[in-house]
C-alpha cells in the first residue's frame, strides 16, 4: 500500500579556505518541497534522485533529501 510522503532537495555548498581545509559555504534549494505517493522511503529517495539534475548529480555528497512521512 502506497503512504504519502513530502520530500525537497538541497545542496550544500562548500570551498576550500586559506588552510586548504574544505568549509561549508551555503546551502540551495534544488527541489522545492514535493508531495509524493509512495510504498517506503527508498521509493521516495529512487524519485527524488531521478530529478536531481546533472550539475548536481556530480557531487553526490553534497546533496541531502529531506523526507516527511504523513
Amino acid at each position: 500500500m502506497k503512504k504519502l510522503y513530502q520530500y525537497a532537495v538541497m545542496f550544500h555548498k562548500y570551498g576550500i579556505n586559506e588552510s586548504g581545509v574544505k568549509v561549508y559555504v551555503d546551502s540551495e534549494l534544488v527541489i522545492e518541497p514535493r508531495y509524493v505517493l509512495a510504498v517506503d522511503e527508498k521509493d521516495v529517495i529512487f524519485k527524488a534522485t531521478r530529478e536531481v539534475g546533472e550539475e548536481y548529480a556530480q557531487s553526490p555528497d553534497s546533496i541531502e533529501i529531506l523526507i516527511k512521512k504523513f
